[in-house]
Formats: structure tokens, sequence, C-alpha cells
């Protein structure tokens, strides 16, 4: 066998292996807290808000440079165009002279105090949208893995329907040959039969887009199979809306954002209004000079004019802005506009948040009533198909009989489950709204 023959057969063998280990790979199993941190470590939102989080952080941190004086240094070589005027018994100057100069300088004023809160503030806002963000993302995916839950459910009736369907018209189709039914009947299953189809595919296509949004969110690949491990199941809860909204409205989003917003404007009425105040300025400055830099030793200090610098304290009164209608004064009334607009907004949105709380409090008693009766008609269906099991065992009805029995509990739990899915979703909507988690409270209590 020559050396080309045994590499070919080489990279067919690992080909192939390769085949099979990806073919035998077994599907990701995925609950639902894990897919919840995945989506928030995938997703673009939260990682803008971290970022910007981060800077914020580092602002704030720093704020202390505020009171960190401006420090600079120059040096200057000058030659002057004319001779310099020598006088009998002066030393003769040089045209060359180097200027050098060392200052360091800091402004006070009522502006420092402010913007350090703002670099407060600001970090502040950027937890607040960091916090949104997550907590979105949360709920969407939340929803998505729930949604898939229901769906797979949905995909099981449809061709479960569908075999029914299918097996109902084989038996026409041989009663018809024996003369048991009419061909009316017969075209009847067969209508039947044909219009399950379209409902199967349907509902595949749909499940196929929903696992491929989903995974994009979480950031597999569209070749990875997951499999999700969770049910539907819920605790139906009685939530009182006074408790609510006694304890969480102040916590909720808009009402946090709105607060911020309102208190980022009136730093900034703050800010403008201190040009109002004198600014107070100390500063140092060491400015040595050396004529005839390239024949005087730079080392003796005889050499060096002035070498021992000045320290100096200024105080600055701007006097524009304390004229009427001036561009300051008119800055600070367009703020005091702007806050007073956002304050009567934080008044609607306590009356607003409130009336939706207690609004989605009522949706969420009637789901969790209709849940109750949802599952009285699940253990209705569940004791009828009990006994069409008992009637078929004992040949008292047939196969399609049964079937339609089994179908009919299928259909039943599938409502049922929607219903729940309705109420899990109620609840998440509560949650974000309200900006809190119930399962963490029943934890924290």
């Amino acid at each position: 066998m020559s050396r080309v023959t045994e590499i070919i057969i080489l990279i067919c063998i690992v080909f192939f292996s390769s085949v099979h280990v990806f073919a035998a790979e077994e599907p990701i199993m995925l609950e639902l807290d894990v897919a919840i941190k995945m989506a928030i470590e995938n997703n673009l939102q939260v990682k803008s808000a971290e970022t910007d989080v981060n800077n914020k952080q580092r602002s704030r941190d720093s704020v202390w440079n505020e009171f960190l004086p401006s420090i600079s240094a120059s040096a200057s070589l000058v030659r002057t165009n004319d001779e310099p005027v020598s006088f009998p018994g002066f030393p003769t100057s040089s045209q060359w002279s180097l200027a050098t100069s060392v200052g360091a300088q800091l402004t006070l004023s009522m502006n420092n105090v402010h913007a350090i809160r703002k670099a407060m503030l600001d970090y502040e806002s950027g937890l607040t949208s960091l916090v949104k963000a997550r907590s979105l993302m949360k709920q969407m995916v939340t929803q998505q893995f729930y949604s898939l839950l229901l769906m797979q459910e949905q995909l099981k009736i449809a061709q479960f329907s569908f075999e029914n369907a299918a097996a109902r018209f084989r038996q026409a189709q041989i009663d018809y040959r024996n003369g048991l039914i009419s061909e009316f009947e017969m075209l009847n299953t067969q209508v039947y039969y044909e219009n399950s189809k379209p409902a199967v595919v349907e509902i595949e296509n749909t499940l196929s887009s929903m696992e491929a949004m989903f995974k994009l969110t979480l950031g597999f690949e569209l070749v990875d199979t997951i499999e999700l491990k969770g049910s539907l199941e819920v605790e139906v809860k009685d939530y009182s809306a006074d408790e609510l909204v006694k304890k969480y409205l102040n916590q909720r989003f808009d009402v946090i954002e709105t607060r911020e917003a309102i208190a980022l404007l009136q730093n900034s009425i703050d800010m403008t209004s201190a040009m109002f105040f004198p600014s107070v300025t100390i500063g140092f400055t060491v400015d040595p000079t050396i004529n005839g830099p390239f024949e005087k030793d730079w080392f003796d200090g005889d050499n060096w004019s002035q070498p021992r610098g000045a320290f100096s304290i200024s105080i600055r009164q701007l006097i524009d802005p304390l004229i009427p209608n001036s561009k300051t004064q008119l800055t600070i009334a367009k703020l005091e506009s702007q806050k007073a607009l956002t304050t009567e907004q934080l008044t609607y949105l306590y009356k607003s948040g409130e009336s939706s709380i207690r609004e989605k409090v009522k949706v969420l008693a009637k789901i969790g009533s209709g849940i109750k009766t949802k599952e009285l008609s699940v253990r209705v269906a569940e004791r009828a198909y009990a006994l069409a099991r008992e009637a078929y065992n004992a040949g008292g009805i047939d196969l399609l009989q049964l079937k339609d029995s089994e179908q009919e509990l299928l259909r039943a739990r599938l409502t049922l489950l929607q219903e729940k899915y309705n109420y899990l979703k109620g609840v998440l909507e509560l949650e974000y709204e309200l900006n809190m988690d119930f399962s963490q409270e029943g934890e924290n209590k």
C-alpha cells in the first residue's frame, strides 16, 4: 500500500469519526435559571449598560480630582534682535536668555461641590439603567422559555389529532368499501384528515422560529440542539393590591428614573446658580530666568533672576449673570420649568402606576380562578377517559372512540397549560412593573 493511499484512508477515518461524534451529540439540557444567566451575559443592551456603569463609577471614584490643581511647566529660549546696550561698570548682557516656569493653580467655587454631586447622580442613574436592562431581559427570556414549553405541548396535541384523523380516515375507507357508511361520510372524514396536516406544519414552523430566536438570545448556534428542562406548573396566590402599591410603588423603574431626572435638573440649576458667587483661585509660580545660558553656569544661583517665584490668591466675580434676563438667568428659568414639568409627570406616574398595579392584580385573580375551573375540567376528562378505557377493554367501544376520549383529555390539559402560561406571564409583567422578584421575596420572608 502506497503512502498516499494510507493518508487518504486516515483522512476518511477521521472524517467519518467526526461525523459520527457530531451526529451522536446529545442535546443541551437547559433550565430557566441558566437560560436567564446566559441571556444577560450575551445581551448587547446589558453589556452597554454595564460599560456605562463602569465609566460612571470610575468618574465617581475619581471625583476628588476636582480639587487637584492644574500644574504646568514651560521653558523658552529667547534671542533679542538688537544688541544689548552696555554701560560702564555693569556686566554685559547677552542676546540669549532662558526663561523657565513651573506653576500650580487651583480654582475653588460652588461649582466644585455640584460637579461632585453630578458624578454621584450619574452613577445612580447608570445603576438604574443596568438593573432595568437585566430585569427586562429576564422577563423576555422567561416568557420565551414558557412559550416554547407551551408550543411543544401544542405540537404534541396537533400530531396526536393528525394521527387520530388518519386512523379515522383509514377506518372510514374500510367501512365505505364494506358498505357501512356513505361516500359523503367518508369524504367528510377525508376533509378533516387533510385539514389536520397544515395545522401540524404551521405549529412546527412556529416552534422552529421560536427556538431559533431563543438560541440567538442565549448566544447558541442555530445548529445547536437544546432541550428545555422545566414545566408550566404555577402556584396561584392571592396578591393584595393595597400592599403591593404601598410597598413597591416607589421602586417602579419609571418612578425611579423620573426622580433621578428631577435630581439631575436640580443639580444643573445649582451648577448654573454657582455663577452668582465668586470663585477663589490660588496659584504659585516659579519662573527663574538666566541671561546668557550658553556662557554662564546654570548651577550658580546668582546667575538666575527671580528664582523664588510668587504666591497669589485672586477672587473673581462674574457680573453679567447678575443682570436681569441675562443668559445665565434665562438658563435657570428654563431648567426650573423643566423641573416643574418633570415633577408633574412624577405625580402622574404615581397615579397611573397604582392603577396599573391594581389592574394587573385583578387580571391575575381572574386567571387564577380560571385555572381552578380548568383543573376541574381536566379531572372530568381524566375520569371520562378512564371510563372509556374500561369500556374499550370490555368491548363496548372501538379504538377510535377511545382515541377521541384521549384527545379530549389532551385538549383539556392544553387549555389548562395555556391558562397557567397566561398566569405566569401576568406574574412576570407584575414583577417587572414593581421592580422585584416574588420568588426572592418569598425566600426573604
